[in-house]
């Protein structure tokens, strides 16, 4: 997949008062790399049961996918490589479980992701794995508000509803 380049502009004012008002405004371009169509955040427990086989789904369907055992290379920071998948992919799928809700790492992940989407136009995808709607809500109201798909309709039909999303 060949990067793309999006341009965010953001605009700055300044009033100075005095005698008269004066206004200045400052224009930054800042460039940012989509290399991925998906970030997959996931718990390491739930590797085996969802996030290695919808990986594959997704990858099988041409749609390229940041994930840990494939991307992170051996030495580099795993804060930074992290940083830099959510930050250059297009939608982030959270496979949400009760390990997920108990990790260090899937909460610095679903924190930059937030944060990321409030000034950033992307999807964030919930995928349901041995949770519910209670369940979720007690981790997160915010998580619990965004549409989700449960993995009890299997991990097929999940990587199609998936699809069906990050096609629009």
């Amino acid at each position: 997949i060949l990067p793309v380049y999006l341009h965010t502009v953001i605009s700055l004012t300044y009033f100075h008062l005095s005698s008269q008002t004066k206004r200045l405004e400052l224009t930054y371009k800042q460039k940012v790399k989509i290399m991925w169509d998906v970030f997959l955040s996931h718990a390491s427990e739930n590797k085996r049961s969802v996030a290695r086989h919808l990986k594959s789904i997704l990858e099988n369907k041409g749609i390229s996918v940041f994930y840990d055992e494939d991307t992170i290379i051996l030495g580099s920071s795993l804060k930074g490589s992290i940083d830099e998948g959510i930050s250059n992919s297009r939608n982030w799928v959270l496979v949400l479980s009760p390990d997920f809700f108990r990790k260090g790492w899937t909460r610095y992940e679903l924190d930059k992701i937030v944060s990321l989407s409030k000034t950033r136009k992307r999807a964030l995808l919930p995928v349901w794995h041995r949770v519910d709607y209670e369940g979720v809500a007690s981790f997160s109201h915010e998580l619990a508000n965004i549409t989700g798909i449960n993995t009890d309709c299997g991990i097929e039909k999940v990587a199609e509803k998936i699809l069906s999303q990050i096609k629009k």
